[in-house]
Parts: C-alpha cells; sequence; structure tokens
C-alpha cells in the first residue's frame, strides 16, 4: 500500500511538471519578447470634428518627445492589443537603413479589429472603403504584417491623410541621410473598434526637427460615408444604416466571457469523455466518426458563411481546410476504415498533436473572439469538440502508447506537414484579392504571422525559423505523450 502511494505521488508529480514545462515554453517566450515595449496615453483628438481637411496640427504642430527618446539607431516598437483587440501607439527611429528594398508582401489575411469589407463605386483601388492601414508606414521601416502595426482606416485615411506625412519623412531620409523620430497614435473614443484617426508626430534627431517637424491628427473619415465607429458598419450619407457583415462589439480577451466560454468548452467535453470511459472500440470509432461528421457539417457552413457573407463571392484561401486543428475531422471520417497498427497511429494522433492545439486556441482566442458572430460560435463549438475527442481517446481508447507509436505519430505530423506545403504552393495566388494560404503556417512565400515565429524569423530567417517552429510542435507533441502515458498508466 506505501509504495503504491509512492507511485501515485510520483505520477501526480510528473503531470505537473509537464504541465509546468509546457505552460512556461509556450507563454514565457511571448513575455520575454514584448516585456520592454511601452506605450503612450493618446490625447483628447478623438473629440475633433471633421471639417474638410485630412489631417489639422496638434500642439502648434509640434511633437512633443522626450530626450531620452532621441537615437539615432534605428527601432521600431510596437503596443500590444488592449482587450478589444485594437493597436496602440507605435514609436519608431527611421533612417536610410531601416527602409527596405524589396517588395511588400500580401497582408491579406490580417483582419485589424472593426475590419469588414464594404465597396463603393466612388472610391478608387476597386471601391473598399477600408484599408489595413500601417502605424509606422511599411516604406520606412520595413514592417509589414505584424498585426499590431495594422489598423481599420478608411481609403481617405490611407492616401489622403497619411501617406502624404510619409512621404516626407521619406523624402527628408533620402535627401539627408539623418534619421527621423516617429510616434503614430491611434485615438480611439470609449470602446469604439475603429480609431476616429491618429496622431502623427515626427522630428528630424541629427538636426533637432530643422528638417522635419510635424504633429498632426489625421481624420478616420471617408466622404460621403456615415461610420459606425463602434463596429465598422457604414452606409452613404444619404442612406439609411445598413449593417454590412453585422459584427457585434468583440468579447474582452480573458473577459468574463472569454472566462466562462473556456471553462464551458473544457469541463462539458471532459466530463462527457469520463463519463463514456468504458465504452468499447467499436462503439469509440462509431462516436469519433459522429464527431468528425459533425466537424464537417460545421466546416461546410464556415466556408459559406465566409463566401457569401463575408468575401461577398469570392473565396478566401486564407480558411482552406487544412490546418492543424482541421486534420481531425478528416481522421475521424476515415477512422472506420482502417485497423490494426494504423487505426493505433491515428488514435495517438489525434491526442499527441491536437490536445494542445485545442487547449492552446482556447485559451488565448484573440482572432476567434475579433470573428463576427456565427464564426466565433463556430470557433469556441470546433475546439471544444476537438477536446472531447482528445479526452474520449485519453479515457476509452485502447492502443500502443510505447516509444515506436509515438514515432509513427510523430511521421504522420511531419507527412501532413508537407501536404500542407503543397496546398500553400497550389493556392498560392488564387482567390481573394491580397489573402494567402498558410496551412500549417508553413507558407514559403510570407512572413510568419504568429507572435514568437515572426521574430524567429527576423532573427534566423525564413526556412530555418519554419523548421524551428516544426521541431517546437513535435516537442509539444513529446510532452503530450508523455502526459498520455502517466495519466493512463495510473
Amino acid at each position: 500500500m506505501p509504495d503504491q502511494k509512492k507511485k501515485n505521488r510520483s505520477a501526480a508529480i510528473r503531470i505537473i511538471v509537464i504541465a509546468l514545462t509546457a505552460a512556461a515554453l509556450i507563454l514565457g517566450g511571448r513575455l520575454f519578447l514584448y516585456a520592454e515595449q511601452e506605450a503612450y496615453t493618446p490625447q483628447e483628438t478623438a473629440l475633433l470634428e471633421w471639417t474638410g481637411s485630412p489631417a489639422v496640427e496638434v500642439n502648434n504642430n509640434r511633437p512633443s518627445f522626450d530626450e531620452a527618446q532621441l537615437s539615432t539607431d534605428c527601432f521600431v516598437l510596437f503596443s500590444e492589443h488592449d482587450a478589444l483587440g485594437r493597436c496602440g501607439t507605435a514609436l519608431s527611429v527611421v533612417g536610410p537603413e531601416s527602409m527596405p528594398k524589396g517588395e511588400r508582401s500580401s497582408i491579406g489575411m490580417i483582419r485589424p479589429a472593426g475590419w469588414q469589407i464594404a465597396k463603393y463605386d466612388f472610391i478608387d483601388n476597386g471601391g473598399f472603403l477600408y484599408n489595413r492601414c500601417h502605424l509606422i508606414a511599411w516604406m520606412l521601416c520595413g514592417v509589414n504584417d505584424d498585426v499590431r502595426n495594422l489598423i481599420t482606416g478608411t481609403r481617405y485615411l490611407n492616401t489622403e491623410a497619411m501617406l502624404p506625412y510619409e512621404r516626407r519623412i521619406a523624402d527628408v531620409i533620402r535627401e539627408t541621410s539623418c534619421h527621423v523620430i516617429y510616434r503614430v497614435t491611434p485615438v480611439f473614443a470609449g470602446d469604439e473598434l475603429l480609431p476616429r484617426g491618429v496622431q502623427m508626430e515626427a522630428m528630424s534627431v541629427e538636426d533637432q526637427g530643422a528638417a522635419l517637424s510635424f504633429n498632426v491628427f489625421c481624420f478616420n473619415v471617408q466622404p460621403s460615408v456615415t461610420i459606425d465607429y463602434a463596429t465598422g458598419n457604414n452606409h452613404l450619407v444619404e442612406e439609411e444604416p445598413v449593417t454590412i457583415t453585422g459584427p457585434d462589439t468583440a468579447p474582452a480577451l480573458f473577459g468574463s466571457f472569454h472566462r466562462r466560454a473556456l471553462l464551458c468548452c473544457i469541463l462539458l467535453p471532459f466530463a462527457a469523455a469520463y463519463g463514456l470511459r468504458k465504452i468499447s472500440m467499436r462503439t469509440l470509432t462509431h462516436l469519433l466518426f459522429a464527431a468528425g461528421f459533425l466537424l464537417a457539417v460545421m466546416e461546410l457552413l464556415k466556408q459559406w458563411y465566409s463566401y457569401t457573407v463575408i468575401n461577398g463571392g469570392i473565396y478566401d484561401p486564407w480558411i482552406f481546410p487544412f490546418q492543424i486543428c482541421s486534420v481531425p475531422m478528416y481522421l475521424c471520417l476515415f477512422l472506420p476504415l482502417w485497423k490494426g497498427r494504423m487505426k493505433d497511429t491515428v488514435l495517438l494522433y489525434l491526442w499527441d498533436f491536437c490536445f494542445f492545439g485545442a487547449l492552446l486556441a482556447l485559451l488565448y482566442p484573440e482572432a476567434i473572439l475579433r470573428a463576427p458572430l456565427p464564426l466565433r460560435i463556430h470557433g469556441f463549438l470546433w475546439h471544444a469538440l476537438l477536446l472531447f475527442i482528445a479526452f474520449l481517446i485519453l479515457f476509452a481508447a485502447k492502443c500502443r502508447d510505447d516509444a515506436r507509436a509515438f514515432f509513427r505519430t510523430a511521421l504522420l505530423f511531419l507527412f501532413f506537414c508537407l501536404l500542407a506545403t503543397g496546398v500553400n504552393l497550389l493556392l498560392e495566388g488564387q482567390g481573394l484579392p491580397g489573402s494567402y494560404p498558410d496551412m500549417f503556417y508553413l507558407t514559403p512565400y510570407h512572413p510568419a504571422t504568429q507572435p514568437v515565429a515572426r521574430e524567429a524569423e527576423v532573427l534566423l530567417g525564413r526556412l530555418p525559423a519554419r523548421m524551428l517552429y516544426v521541431l517546437a510542435l513535435l516537442f509539444l507533441g513529446v510532452l503530450d505523450h508523455l502526459f498520455f502515458r502517466t495519466v493512463r498508466k495510473h
């Protein structure tokens, strides 16, 4: 009896160590990368009324930089998103060495807070009302697809208000080779998702502002269009308001809605799977097939909604169903066809490489929370169903879980990585303008979109960063597998 208690204590300690290690690796890197960033309080420029000019001067056109901020070393600092997914102040020093020389990649997959697709015939560049507006222009710093640098701005804000000042900065740098300290602050009113405008401040460093100095507020407006800044809804001035895509205000990350949804999406699948722990392998196979069928129905509805309602009849390759959290749908649908070792490998894969993915998506669902309500519901239900599948396998599956079994699941994961890369190659340049496929986040054509992976790419280069990303997922699979064996053994 004492030996059994000792074994149970040892098992509990192993489980806790594995869980804490995974949490530290996933969350610690993000905290380390962004700990040094600073944010600023915007001035009360949201109260300004647009009177026809794209921009107005602030503080007699004098910027308000601190002496300690002046530098000739180029850098860019972005603020983290707030609870509503909105950008904060971006501060930079730009110069000849920071200006990019290549071509800008696509940013069509990014949906800033308040993003909608709305078109009017009198707007240039395809008629799209909203642009993904960079706070620090790509032409000045080379940072293109960082979500902390992109807001939902009108075409008028992008080209008539901000662009002339951005070009002034670029011209001064080219003509004098000096450095410019440059700060852009999006200004929001209350909990509105769209900024009322942006405050732009710049000053040439070496000559203390002799070549360039300004402090202006640029209005996020579009002539002849009325905008609801709380949601992004819009209509012609003479028309009645019409909701284009119908988004509601996004719930706050880690807010009450998120916390309640997280608990429901973890506890209900856990309880349901635990209650079914004594079912036979035949019944387990039927249940997993039914789960796969339900996932397929949900995926079809998501594809239809995105194609018809959100993108106006244009397919968005970004949502092609072959992500890490999409693969379980296919595996569950074909599970009844497999026998023996292949079936063991698939069952183990559904735990080793799906459990952490679903759990992390629920712990940090920033994109899900910002999505329109139907897609938000879909996102939470989808990952809750993935957790049910994983828990059901943990409690009820009778399959081999030794080192050789994990090796086979790792090979299967690498095979899916190759398939995902093939999809990225085939769908590149297809569908919705500005968007692109990024299955398993392994596209070779575009920069990484995930925070830690993005910084790794800057440091190591694209190919080494992609390889490191795959190795990190394999390591998470190892931790998941050890957790699986420990729970099943004790």
